[in-house]
């Protein structure tokens, strides 16, 4: 256990850089007061295997656990506004991701080469408009993986940023998309989940969503997915080709692109949608 503080105003500086692990340390417990983690504090510590963050943490900065390729499991503060740039790059054994909803600020490359990533809970609610170049790149690309990360929109997300897990059309290997219940959602950018194929299983949409940008889900394996009544606008490519789409509208709407409504099934008038032992059912009215 290692604890740095400084009075009046806590946090940690890089005093760790480098190390196999802080004085010998495996599991890292930080002081409850402290509230910010500097630039490389822990850059290439090895040695961490996991770490809490302390409840009261707003900030972690640039490299702050940079190729700490041992660690695999973190308890996430739930007041993080900031993740600086390569803070978490290179965990390549790195099981659990939390994007809090306070988070306005997700730098470069914060989690890119995290290939072992089982879930990722994204619940930023008012992330800055994402220009940020690989956030989430390489996540999930581990050929030995049985298992693809299992992406979770939370329920205080307005709107998932254009190119939030994909950049330039470098991919993320996503394999199942849920939206938590009672999603505020209005809004899914473009190519914001570039999936490179191995997305599968059905998606719901939440009613709350008017918008899906060009790309907006593609690459996938989806077998189905559920478009509710609310949609207002659907970019070019916004829906993958391979499945079928159920929409609750009765017609296309003349805000819909074309280019994706003839390469799959698509069935209007779409009333009910559940599962009964472990299959899908759509009912649609004639």
């Amino acid at each position: 256990m290692v604890y740095y503080s400084v009075y009046y105003y806590v946090f940690i500086q890089p005093h760790f850089e480098h190390c196999s692990a802080p004085y010998g340390a495996k599991t890292i417990t930080l002081p409850t007061n402290l509230t910010r983690i500097e630039e490389s504090t822990f850059y290439n510590c090895d040695g961490i295997t996991s770490i809490t963050l302390p409840a009261n943490l707003t900030y972690i900065g640039a490299s702050a656990f940079y190729d700490c390729n041992n660690l695999q499991t973190i308890a996430w503060s739930k007041k993080l506004t900031y993740i600086g740039d390569s803070a978490f790059y290179d965990n390549r054994y790195l099981k659990n991701i939390e994007i809090p909803v306070g988070v306005t600020y997700l730098g470069a490359s914060a989690f890119n080469n995290n290939s072992r990533v089982e879930t990722i809970y994204y619940n930023a609610k008012l992330l800055e408009n994402n220009k940020k170049s690989n956030v989430f790149y390489y996540l999930g690309m581990n050929n030995s993986a049985t298992a693809k990360p299992i992406l979770t929109i939370g329920k205080d997300v307005e709107r998932v940023p254009s190119s939030l897990f994909s950049v330039n059309n470098n991919y993320c290997d996503i394999g199942k998309l849920i939206f938590e219940e009672n999603s505020s959602c209005f809004s899914i950018g473009y190519s914001a989940i570039l999936s490179r194929g191995y997305l599968e299983g059905t998606i719901i949409l939440p009613d709350t969503i008017k918008s899906l940008g060009a790309n907006a889900i593609w690459n996938t394996s989806l077998t189905n997915m559920y478009v509710s009544n609310s949609i207002a606008y659907i970019g070019e490519n916004a829906l993958d080709v391979g499945y079928s789409i159920f929409f609750e509208s009765p017609a296309k709407a003349n805000s819909w692109a074309s280019d994706w409504y003839d390469a799959r099934k698509v069935y209007y008038n779409a009333k009910t949608m559940g599962e009964y032992q472990g299959y899908s059912y759509v009912v649609c009215q004639d």
